[in-house]
């Protein structure tokens, strides 16, 4: 029987409506980014960007493209969804053949998720499919982050010995190595005399913004060499075990010299977005005392003017100046015209010297002379001894050598080399101080490197405990920063003095200096100067009872305890 036109119509319908369902459950509609199925057509995607695509039909590929300048960090590429199956493929740098990294399922989740730390600066491709290839996925969310290169720190730049900036005891410099493969170099000089407890770390925080951790490696190089390594440290904890990655070096002495320090990452492919480095010792002092200069009046009611030092550890050579006319020269008033130097050992004239052009080393003393700074003298009449001494207590008498009475300058001088073993511990100066004398002044030069302590004395009343006669009643003591024009010290009566009666009477002991009375007005200081030129001035307080007065300047080598 025929069939009727009507069915044959049907069926052709219900064909139709069926071919168009298949072809539904196969294909969705495309999204805004196609065609991007092959690498030449990659969507670009930009530094923190997301993106919507979809695998619209079974089969279907979604390149998308990116490129990371030098320096980028913590690479992460990700996608997500409400359903679906993501496979990710990662290519690059400059090339969509060479694979880099690829990844299906990220923990329980199925879409996918690729991080690289440090990746390479370049082009890179990535090629987004459905895991099996045989399924579509509606939607779903493509991102791409990283973290840009960090600005290089103030220091840089410092990526090499040559380059290094320098670093001064006890600071601390905020640094970041900046992009893979930075040095952070730094440099710093340890003074004559080495230095102890040294210590050179790096700091901060472990883990940076990521929750990457920070890992240091420092090198110290040294003494005046950029690649002779003296200590290297990685991590200060001691081991992978532990949870400080930075660093640190401790060395118990560095010998006198210029240091580098570099600094960087462990692998020395990575970044750290911020340390601090600081480095710390203690100098060991080489300052000493290295001259004494007093002007004085000397002869008749003023007495003879005296002037003692002290030598200690090894034989020291010194030079001893009496200077008379000369002084006029420098606008001082009767000075006395033709000096004599007298030096005593106990109680014994060892040598004297009256005309210092007369002297059989004459050509030493004005080389010597002219080397220490000391002004030339313009009369053949001054008297200048320069002569080797052993250690001992020296006093030296200044005179006139017709007995007239006038103004003197008496010096004293190291004209040791600055690293001879011997050493000058001790200066003093006795003379008549206050009423018509005026104030007694003295100058003093501390040399070398760090601080020196000394104690400081103005002894008037003790005096006559030796049998001085007419001794000051109540001498004060002020010293000066010839530098700053700034007192720096100043004492009246030593038992009330800030330092305490107790700590100057056993530093006095230590330095071997006579006790002073107990009640007495004597002034003294312990006091801890830097290297420059002092003055000392000694005077009666408001004027009151003159006399004969004894200023010492002693050495303290270790700090007594109180």
């Amino acid at each position: 029987m025929p069939i009727p036109i009507f069915t044959h119509r049907r069926l052709w319908l219900a064909l139709i409506f069926l071919t168009a369902g298949i072809a539904a459950s196969r294909l969705n509609a495309s999204d805004s980014f196609e065609s991007d199925n092959i690498a030449s057509s990659a969507t670009p995607i930009a530094n923190g960007a997301t993106q919507t695509h979809s695998i619209h039909e079974v089969g279907d590929k979604d390149w998308v493209s990116f490129t990371l300048p030098l320096g980028v960090t913590n690479l992460v590429i990700e996608t997500s969804g409400a359903s679906g199956d993501t496979e990710i493929f990662l290519f690059g740098p400059n090339s969509s053949t060479t694979a880099v990294a690829s990844n299906d399922d990220w923990g329980n989740n199925t879409f996918s998720k690729i991080i690289r730390d440090s990746p390479t600066a370049g082009e890179y491709f990535l090629r987004v499919e459905e895991y099996s290839n045989n399924a579509t996925i509606d939607s779903y969310a493509i991102k791409v982050s990283w973290s840009d290169p960090l600005e290089g720190d103030s220091f840089e730049p410092d990526n090499t010995a040559e380059t290094a900036v320098a670093i001064s005891n006890g600071q601390t410099q905020n640094r970041s190595i900046h992009v893979d493969g930075d040095l952070d170099w730094a440099t710093f000089t340890i003074g004559a005399g080495g230095a102890t407890d040294f210590v050179v770390e790096t700091a901060g925080s472990t883990v940076d913004q990521f929750n990457l951790s920070r890992d240091t490696v420092l090198t110290l190089f040294g003494p005046n060499s950029t690649t002779t390594v003296l200590e290297e440290n990685d991590d200060i904890d001691g081991g992978p075990g532990g949870n400080n990655r930075f660093s640190r070096i401790s060395l118990g002495s560095l010998a006198a010299g210029t240091y580098h320090v570099r600094v960087m990452d462990y692998n020395n492919n990575d970044r750290i977005d911020g340390y601090t480095l600081r480095a710390a010792w203690t100098q060991v002092s080489t300052a000493k005392l290295s001259n004494l200069s007093v002007r004085a009046k000397t002869g008749g009611e003023f007495g003879t003017l005296i002037l003692g030092f002290a030598t200690s550890t090894a034989s020291k050579e010194i030079l001893i100046r009496g200077m008379g006319p000369t002084i006029a020269d420098f606008g001082v008033q009767n000075p006395i015209a033709d000096p004599r130097l007298d030096m005593v050992l106990n109680g014994d004239v060892i040598d004297e010297v009256d005309d210092w052009i007369n002297e059989p080393n004459v050509s030493d003393i004005r080389t010597r002379s002219a080397a220490l700074g000391a002004f030339a003298p313009t009369w053949s009449f001054e008297a200048i001894l320069l002569r080797s001494v052993e250690p001992n207590p020296y006093t030296v008498l200044v005179t006139d050598v017709f007995g007239d009475t006038g103004e003197v300058l008496i010096e004293a001088y190291d004209a040791d080399s600055p690293d001879a073993a011997g050493r000058l511990t001790n200066f003093s100066t006795r003379t008549q101080v206050g009423g018509s004398a005026g104030i007694l002044t003295a100058g003093f030069v501390i040399a070398g490197t760090g601080d020196l302590t000394l104690l400081i004395r103005g002894v008037g009343p003790t005096l006559a405990d030796y049998g001085v006669s007419d001794v000051m009643g109540d001498p004060t003591l002020r010293v000066i920063s010839s530098a700053t024009g700034a007192d720096v010290g100043f004492n009246d009566d030593w038992g009330f003095a800030s330092s305490g009666s107790t700590l100057l009477r056993t530093t006095a002991s230590a330095v071997g200096a006579f006790a002073l009375r107990e009640d007495s007005a004597d002034a003294a200081l312990l006091i801890t100067l830097p290297p420059g030129v002092y003055t000392v001035q000694m005077d009666a307080y408001d004027n009151m009872s003159p006399g004969t007065g004894l200023v010492e300047i002693y050495e303290v080598r270790s700090s007594p305890r109180r």
